[in-house]
């Protein structure tokens, strides 16, 4: 379904010529990657881009404003993500979603076995668990989602002096690297 749906709605022939088949392969994700790169580099307005490993074995795109005045950054921001809807619509989400959930199970579910596999939570700890710790801290949660969407380093609360958001035992979430890793790419 999502091959069909990015096939029907691809903005460029090369975006659908990638989904046509069901598959994005490593070289079709680096290929559209090197098209966004293209794009921007295209623009003369002397922007910095390049992709950069989110230390969980995904490629984030970093680019950094040739001037930073406001008017010039919004309009630096636009030709980037003018590019990324060309070359990259579909195409990121899909390998992504190949990459950690290849079988499309319960997100929730594969991130509570990995803690569970990791030893960070006891035996029987499960995705309905996971969601319920995650529910209690919502604004922090929410906070943390934001930030992995944007690509940011440090985790920081959404509220100021608000809990940590810890497991069952009470190692922390997200100051743990194992830990952040099962959110981020459960598989592993």
């Amino acid at each position: 379904a999502e091959f069909a749906q990015a096939y029907e709605y691809a903005p460029t022939e090369f975006v659908r010529d990638v989904v046509r088949d069901g598959v994005v392969s490593a070289a079709e994700m680096a290929e559209s990657q090197s098209r966004v790169l293209e794009c921007i580099a295209q623009s003369g307005l002397g922007i910095t881009a390049y992709y950069l490993d989110n230390g969980f074995g995904l490629a984030e795109l970093t680019f950094a404003a040739a001037e930073n005045r406001i008017d010039a950054i919004d309009k630096q921001q636009e030709i980037v993500a003018d590019c990324e809807f060309k070359w990259m619509t579909y195409i990121g989400i899909i390998y992504y979603g190949m990459m950690t959930n290849p079988n499309h199970e319960n997100w929730d579910d594969l991130v509570a076995a990995c803690l569970v596999r990791k030893g960070l939570v006891p035996e029987g700890f499960n995705g309905r668990d996971y969601v319920d710790m995650v529910e209690t801290h919502r604004d922090l949660y929410d906070a943390i989602s934001e930030c992995a969407v944007d690509g940011c380093v440090e985790v920081r609360p959404a509220v100021e002096g608000a809990p940590p958001l810890t497991l069952p035992g009470g190692a922390p979430l997200y100051d743990n690297a194992e830990a952040q890793a099962c959110t981020v790419v459960p598989l592993r």
